[in-house]
């Protein structure tokens, strides 16, 4: 929990900065490739319903653009689903 904000919990954005690890945050797909162009990333975590470009499609890109001996990280997580969309 923020201590800041009682009774909301804290980002993973501001776990991992406060734990010294530089991190950034985007809205969607297509900003995760954007990020990428000149930027390398140790792991990326990406929602599992990414917006414009879905994580598959997204990670299919990102390991098509890889160079030899580099493998990106991913981990995936979502938030709660509607029981309309499970």
């Amino acid at each position: 929990m923020d201590p800041a904000k009682p009774g909301k919990p804290k980002s993973i954005l501001g776990v991992l900065t406060e734990a010294g690890y530089p991190s950034e945050a985007v809205d969607d797909g297509l900003e995760v490739l954007a990020s990428l162009k000149g930027n390398i990333y140790g792991v990326i975590l990406m929602d599992g319903q990414l917006p414009k470009v879905d994580v598959l499609e997204t990670t299919a890109v990102i390991r098509g653009r890889e160079r030899d001996g580099m493998e990106t990280q991913f981990l995936q997580a979502s938030g709660p689903v509607s029981p309309t969309r499970r």
